[in-house]
């Protein structure tokens, strides 16, 4: 599972926001079950549904796992230019996991844990505070 959060800020369309950070082609279109949106594009979803106007983020879930994992943190600054992003990632299939919070265009807290490339783990800054991948997922199920 794949949940990008970013802050509202300056950005007056979420899902035109989305389409062009995460360079997808294609439209949302109204998810006739859930309360929300969904893009398919090449065989990938990813589901948006628009929060309470009192909360901070748009939320943003990739069902594909495709788009953001393993992307550099520097790329995901940019990405957020200048907002708050919040990114968490887990594979319970691979026991892998990550987590990326960004503010005021800087990592505040990065948690990466692969079973696969241990030499690539990595754990900086401390809230939240995660021990191994399952915490990450228990966060990210969370958010």
């Amino acid at each position: 599972m794949s949940v990008l959060l970013i802050e509202k800020k300056n950005i007056e369309e979420p899902m035109a926001w989305f389409r062009e950070a995460a360079q997808i082609a294609g439209n949302w279109q109204k998810d006739p079950v859930l309360n929300g949106y969904n893009l398919v594009s090449h065989g990938d979803t990813f589901y948006y549904c628009a929060a309470d106007d009192t909360e901070t983020f748009f939320r943003f879930e990739d069902f594909s796992n495709n788009y953001f994992e393993f992307v550099d943190t520097a790329e995901m600054i940019d990405i957020a230019k200048g907002r708050e992003l919040i990114f968490g990632y887990f594979s319970d299939d691979t026991c892998s996991a990550e987590f990326l919070h960004i503010k005021d265009g800087k990592c505040i807290r990065e948690f990466r844990e692969y079973s696969d490339y241990p030499q690539d783990n990595v754990d900086l800054g401390c809230e939240p505070a995660f021990s191994s991948w399952a915490d990450v997922a228990s966060y990210v199920e969370r958010m």
